[in-house]
Protein backbone atom coordinates (compact mmCIF):
# COMPACT_ATOMS: atom_id res chain seq x y z
CA UNK A 1 0.00 0.00 0.00
CA UNK A 2 1.31 3.47 -0.95
CA UNK A 3 -0.38 6.63 0.36
CA UNK A 4 0.64 10.24 -0.30
CA UNK A 5 0.04 13.05 2.20
CA UNK A 6 0.43 16.80 1.58
CA UNK A 7 0.73 19.73 3.96
CA UNK A 8 -1.93 22.21 2.86
CA UNK A 9 -1.45 24.48 5.87
CA UNK A 10 0.66 27.72 5.88
CA UNK A 11 3.08 26.35 8.51
CA UNK A 12 5.59 23.49 8.73
CA UNK A 13 3.97 20.25 9.88
CA UNK A 14 4.75 16.66 10.77
CA UNK A 15 2.82 14.19 8.62
CA UNK A 16 1.68 10.84 9.96
CA UNK A 17 -0.23 7.83 8.66
CA UNK A 18 -2.05 4.88 10.14
CA UNK A 19 -3.79 2.10 8.23
CA UNK A 20 -5.27 -1.34 8.63
CA UNK A 21 -5.76 -3.87 5.81
CA UNK A 22 -8.17 -6.79 6.24
CA UNK A 23 -8.71 -9.85 4.04
CA UNK A 24 -12.18 -10.98 2.84
CA UNK A 25 -12.63 -12.96 6.07
CA UNK A 26 -11.91 -9.89 8.23
CA UNK A 27 -8.47 -11.00 9.28
CA UNK A 28 -5.76 -8.34 9.61
CA UNK A 29 -3.08 -8.77 6.93
CA UNK A 30 -1.23 -5.49 7.53
CA UNK A 31 -1.20 -2.85 10.29
CA UNK A 32 1.04 0.12 9.55
CA UNK A 33 1.87 3.55 11.01
CA UNK A 34 4.66 6.08 10.47
CA UNK A 35 5.58 9.76 10.87
CA UNK A 36 7.65 12.14 8.73
CA UNK A 37 8.81 15.54 9.98
CA UNK A 38 9.65 19.00 8.71
CA UNK A 39 7.24 19.41 5.81
CA UNK A 40 6.69 23.02 4.82
CA UNK A 41 3.55 24.42 3.14
CA UNK A 42 2.77 22.44 -0.04
CA UNK A 43 5.27 19.67 0.71
CA UNK A 44 4.14 16.09 0.27
CA UNK A 45 5.37 12.70 1.47
CA UNK A 46 4.82 9.11 0.35
CA UNK A 47 4.16 6.43 2.96
CA UNK A 48 5.05 2.91 1.77
CA UNK A 49 3.87 -0.12 3.69
CA UNK A 50 5.19 -3.66 3.71
CA UNK A 51 4.16 -6.70 1.70
CA UNK A 52 1.37 -9.17 2.33
CA UNK A 53 -0.20 -12.07 0.49
CA UNK A 54 -3.39 -11.61 -1.48
CA UNK A 55 -4.44 -15.25 -1.56
CA UNK A 56 -8.19 -15.20 -0.92
CA UNK A 57 -11.09 -14.47 -3.23
CA UNK A 58 -13.22 -11.48 -2.26
CA UNK A 59 -12.79 -7.88 -1.13
CA UNK A 60 -9.75 -6.66 0.78
CA UNK A 61 -10.53 -3.52 2.78
CA UNK A 62 -8.45 -0.53 3.88
CA UNK A 63 -9.01 1.85 6.80
CA UNK A 64 -6.49 4.72 6.64
CA UNK A 65 -6.04 7.99 8.58
CA UNK A 66 -3.74 10.84 7.47
CA UNK A 67 -2.42 12.66 10.53
CA UNK A 68 -0.76 15.93 11.50
CA UNK A 69 0.59 17.15 14.81
CA UNK A 70 2.71 14.61 16.65
CA UNK A 71 2.62 10.94 17.68
CA UNK A 72 1.59 12.08 21.18
CA UNK A 73 -1.13 14.42 19.93
CA UNK A 74 -2.25 13.30 16.44
CA UNK A 75 -4.99 15.07 14.52
CA UNK A 76 -6.84 13.24 11.75
CA UNK A 77 -6.92 15.53 8.70
CA UNK A 78 -8.19 13.00 6.15
CA UNK A 79 -9.34 9.41 6.16
CA UNK A 80 -10.55 6.56 3.95
CA UNK A 81 -12.44 3.38 4.74
CA UNK A 82 -13.55 1.01 2.02
CA UNK A 83 -12.43 -1.49 -0.58
CA UNK A 84 -8.72 -1.82 -1.33
CA UNK A 85 -9.11 -4.44 -4.08
CA UNK A 86 -11.39 -7.26 -5.21
CA UNK A 87 -9.88 -10.61 -6.13
CA UNK A 88 -11.37 -13.62 -7.90
CA UNK A 89 -10.27 -17.22 -8.19
CA UNK A 90 -8.71 -18.06 -11.55
CA UNK A 91 -9.62 -21.57 -12.72
CA UNK A 92 -6.66 -23.82 -13.57
CA UNK A 93 -5.74 -24.11 -17.26
CA UNK A 94 -7.82 -26.56 -19.27
CA UNK A 95 -5.12 -28.52 -21.05
CA UNK A 96 -6.06 -30.76 -23.96
CA UNK A 97 -3.51 -33.25 -25.31
CA UNK A 98 -2.83 -32.43 -28.95
CA UNK A 99 0.16 -34.65 -29.58
CA UNK A 100 1.65 -37.85 -28.19
CA UNK A 101 4.69 -39.03 -30.08
CA UNK A 102 6.21 -42.45 -29.34
CA UNK A 103 9.68 -42.80 -30.78
CA UNK A 104 10.90 -46.17 -32.12
CA UNK A 105 13.74 -46.13 -29.57
CA UNK A 106 11.10 -46.61 -26.83
CA UNK A 107 10.61 -50.14 -28.17
CA UNK A 108 14.25 -51.16 -27.66
CA UNK A 109 15.62 -49.02 -24.79
CA UNK A 110 15.83 -50.23 -21.20
CA UNK A 111 17.55 -48.20 -18.50
CA UNK A 112 17.67 -44.89 -16.62
CA UNK A 113 15.39 -42.16 -17.91
CA UNK A 114 13.76 -38.92 -16.81
CA UNK A 115 10.36 -37.34 -17.37
CA UNK A 116 10.40 -33.53 -17.41
CA UNK A 117 7.15 -31.55 -17.40
CA UNK A 118 7.31 -27.85 -18.21
CA UNK A 119 4.94 -25.08 -19.29
CA UNK A 120 5.30 -21.96 -21.41
CA UNK A 121 3.15 -19.38 -23.21
CA UNK A 122 2.99 -18.14 -26.80
CA UNK A 123 0.58 -16.07 -28.86
CA UNK A 124 -2.83 -17.67 -29.54
CA UNK A 125 -3.11 -20.50 -32.03
CA UNK A 126 -5.64 -18.43 -33.95
CA UNK A 127 -2.81 -16.16 -35.13
CA UNK A 128 -1.49 -17.40 -38.51
CA UNK A 129 1.91 -19.05 -38.40
CA UNK A 130 1.83 -20.52 -34.88
CA UNK A 131 0.30 -23.93 -35.66
CA UNK A 132 3.78 -25.19 -36.63
CA UNK A 133 4.83 -25.01 -32.97
CA UNK A 134 3.60 -28.47 -31.95
CA UNK A 135 5.38 -30.11 -34.89
CA UNK A 136 8.68 -28.31 -34.54
CA UNK A 137 8.99 -28.69 -30.79
CA UNK A 138 9.38 -32.47 -31.09
CA UNK A 139 12.06 -32.23 -33.74
CA UNK A 140 13.90 -29.62 -31.69
CA UNK A 141 13.86 -31.81 -28.57
CA UNK A 142 15.34 -34.74 -30.47
CA UNK A 143 18.22 -32.52 -31.60
CA UNK A 144 18.86 -30.83 -28.23
CA UNK A 145 18.77 -34.12 -26.32
CA UNK A 146 21.38 -35.58 -28.67
CA UNK A 147 23.74 -32.79 -27.58
CA UNK A 148 23.39 -34.08 -24.00
CA UNK A 149 24.02 -37.69 -25.05
CA UNK A 150 20.36 -38.53 -24.55
CA UNK A 151 17.56 -39.78 -26.80
CA UNK A 152 13.91 -38.88 -26.93
CA UNK A 153 11.58 -41.74 -25.98
CA UNK A 154 8.18 -40.08 -25.73
CA UNK A 155 6.80 -36.57 -25.95
CA UNK A 156 3.35 -35.26 -25.05
CA UNK A 157 2.16 -31.75 -25.92
CA UNK A 158 -0.99 -30.29 -24.36
CA UNK A 159 -2.53 -26.92 -25.10
CA UNK A 160 -4.84 -24.51 -23.28
CA UNK A 161 -6.35 -21.78 -25.47
CA UNK A 162 -8.82 -20.39 -22.92
CA UNK A 163 -6.75 -17.20 -22.25
CA UNK A 164 -7.58 -14.43 -24.71
CA UNK A 165 -4.12 -13.05 -25.38
CA UNK A 166 -1.88 -16.12 -25.24
CA UNK A 167 -1.81 -19.91 -25.42
CA UNK A 168 -0.53 -22.11 -22.59
CA UNK A 169 1.50 -25.18 -23.51
CA UNK A 170 2.40 -28.10 -21.27
CA UNK A 171 5.11 -30.45 -22.52
CA UNK A 172 6.03 -33.81 -21.00
CA UNK A 173 9.33 -35.21 -22.26
CA UNK A 174 10.64 -38.69 -21.55
CA UNK A 175 14.32 -39.15 -22.42
CA UNK A 176 17.14 -41.59 -21.79
CA UNK A 177 19.91 -40.98 -19.22
CA UNK A 178 19.79 -39.27 -15.83
CA UNK A 179 20.37 -36.61 -14.62
CA UNK A 180 19.76 -34.21 -17.52
CA UNK A 181 20.34 -30.43 -17.72
CA UNK A 182 16.69 -29.65 -18.50
CA UNK A 183 17.05 -25.86 -18.20
CA UNK A 184 19.68 -25.79 -20.94
CA UNK A 185 17.78 -28.27 -23.09
CA UNK A 186 14.53 -26.30 -22.90
CA UNK A 187 16.30 -22.99 -23.57
CA UNK A 188 17.88 -24.58 -26.64
CA UNK A 189 14.51 -25.85 -27.87
CA UNK A 190 12.77 -22.50 -27.43
CA UNK A 191 15.68 -20.76 -29.16
CA UNK A 192 15.23 -23.00 -32.19
CA UNK A 193 11.52 -22.15 -32.13
CA UNK A 194 12.34 -18.41 -32.04
CA UNK A 195 10.53 -17.93 -28.73
CA UNK A 196 13.58 -17.09 -26.62
CA UNK A 197 11.67 -14.29 -24.88
CA UNK A 198 9.03 -16.71 -23.60
CA UNK A 199 9.19 -17.57 -19.91
CA UNK A 200 8.96 -21.28 -19.13
CA UNK A 201 8.49 -23.06 -15.82
CA UNK A 202 9.64 -26.59 -15.05
CA UNK A 203 6.85 -28.21 -13.02
CA UNK A 204 8.38 -31.62 -12.27
CA UNK A 205 11.33 -33.89 -13.06
CA UNK A 206 10.92 -37.59 -12.33
CA UNK A 207 13.68 -40.20 -12.51
CA UNK A 208 12.72 -43.74 -13.41
CA UNK A 209 13.92 -47.00 -14.89
CA UNK A 210 12.41 -47.15 -18.35
CA UNK A 211 11.19 -50.48 -19.69
CA UNK A 212 10.83 -50.85 -23.42
CA UNK A 213 7.33 -50.87 -24.80
CA UNK A 214 5.82 -53.96 -26.34
CA UNK A 215 5.89 -53.68 -30.10
CA UNK A 216 2.90 -55.58 -31.46
CA UNK A 217 2.21 -56.50 -35.05
CA UNK A 218 -0.46 -53.83 -35.48
CA UNK A 219 2.00 -51.13 -34.45
CA UNK A 220 4.71 -52.48 -36.73
CA UNK A 221 2.26 -52.43 -39.62
CA UNK A 222 1.95 -48.67 -39.19
CA UNK A 223 5.72 -48.22 -39.67
CA UNK A 224 6.88 -47.09 -43.08
CA UNK A 225 9.60 -49.16 -44.80
CA UNK A 226 12.10 -46.39 -44.00
CA UNK A 227 11.34 -46.73 -40.27
CA UNK A 228 11.56 -50.54 -40.30
CA UNK A 229 14.82 -50.45 -42.25
CA UNK A 230 16.38 -47.84 -39.95
CA UNK A 231 15.42 -49.81 -36.81
CA UNK A 232 16.88 -53.01 -38.26
CA UNK A 233 20.12 -51.28 -39.26
CA UNK A 234 20.34 -49.73 -35.83
CA UNK A 235 20.00 -53.13 -34.16
CA UNK A 236 22.13 -54.97 -36.72
CA UNK A 237 24.33 -52.50 -38.64
CA UNK A 238 26.18 -55.29 -40.39
CA UNK A 239 23.04 -56.15 -42.39
CA UNK A 240 23.60 -55.28 -46.09
CA UNK A 241 21.28 -52.45 -47.16
CA UNK A 242 20.71 -54.22 -50.50
CA UNK A 243 19.34 -57.24 -48.64
CA UNK A 244 16.77 -55.10 -46.86
CA UNK A 245 15.81 -53.33 -50.06
CA UNK A 246 14.87 -56.68 -51.61
CA UNK A 247 12.70 -57.78 -48.67
CA UNK A 248 8.94 -57.49 -48.47
CA UNK A 249 7.38 -55.42 -45.68
CA UNK A 250 6.36 -58.52 -43.72
CA UNK A 251 9.88 -59.92 -44.04
CA UNK A 252 11.22 -56.69 -42.58
CA UNK A 253 8.79 -56.94 -39.68
CA UNK A 254 9.77 -60.57 -39.07
CA UNK A 255 13.47 -59.64 -39.02
CA UNK A 256 12.74 -56.78 -36.62
CA UNK A 257 10.90 -59.24 -34.35
CA UNK A 258 13.97 -61.45 -34.28
CA UNK A 259 16.29 -58.56 -33.43
CA UNK A 260 13.99 -57.16 -30.76
CA UNK A 261 14.09 -60.51 -28.99
CA UNK A 262 17.78 -59.92 -28.38
CA UNK A 263 19.37 -57.51 -25.93
CA UNK A 264 18.85 -53.84 -26.81
CA UNK A 265 22.02 -52.22 -28.23
CA UNK A 266 23.70 -48.98 -27.21
CA UNK A 267 22.02 -45.73 -28.18
CA UNK A 268 22.50 -44.49 -31.74
CA UNK A 269 21.59 -41.12 -33.25
CA UNK A 270 18.13 -40.90 -34.77
CA UNK A 271 16.70 -37.90 -36.55
CA UNK A 272 12.97 -38.34 -36.77
CA UNK A 273 10.08 -36.25 -37.98
CA UNK A 274 7.17 -36.80 -35.61
CA UNK A 275 3.52 -36.94 -36.45
CA UNK A 276 1.56 -34.09 -34.88
CA UNK A 277 -1.99 -34.25 -33.63
CA UNK A 278 -3.48 -36.99 -31.47
CA UNK A 279 -1.47 -40.10 -30.62
CA UNK A 280 1.08 -40.92 -33.31
CA UNK A 281 3.69 -43.61 -33.85
CA UNK A 282 6.46 -42.47 -36.13
CA UNK A 283 6.60 -43.91 -39.58
CA UNK A 284 2.91 -43.69 -40.55
CA UNK A 285 3.04 -42.11 -43.96
CA UNK A 286 5.59 -39.60 -42.69
CA UNK A 287 8.89 -38.62 -44.19
CA UNK A 288 11.51 -40.04 -41.86
CA UNK A 289 15.22 -39.53 -41.87
CA UNK A 290 16.83 -42.18 -39.69
CA UNK A 291 20.57 -42.51 -39.34
CA UNK A 292 21.95 -46.01 -39.11
CA UNK A 293 25.28 -44.78 -37.76
CA UNK A 294 26.20 -45.68 -34.21
CA UNK A 295 28.92 -44.27 -31.93
CA UNK A 296 32.17 -46.13 -31.81
CA UNK A 297 32.81 -48.21 -28.76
Amino acid sequence: VHIWGRNDTPVTQALGISWLVRDPDGGVVEEYSDWSYGHGPGDDHQFIGGRFDIDKAGTYTLKADLLMGSPDNPVVVDSYEGALCVTTEVPPPEYVEIQHTIYPWSYVYEGDAEICTFEFKVTPEQIPGTEWLGQRIVDSFASELEKEGSRLLELKVSRDTTPIFWTNYRVEVTATASPLAWNLIIIGVLAVLFVVAIIFAIKAVESLVYHRKTLDEETKKTFARETLTAMILDLAPETPAETLEGMEDQELRDLLNQLLAEIAPPISPWAIIALAGGVGVLGVGAAVALSAARPGK
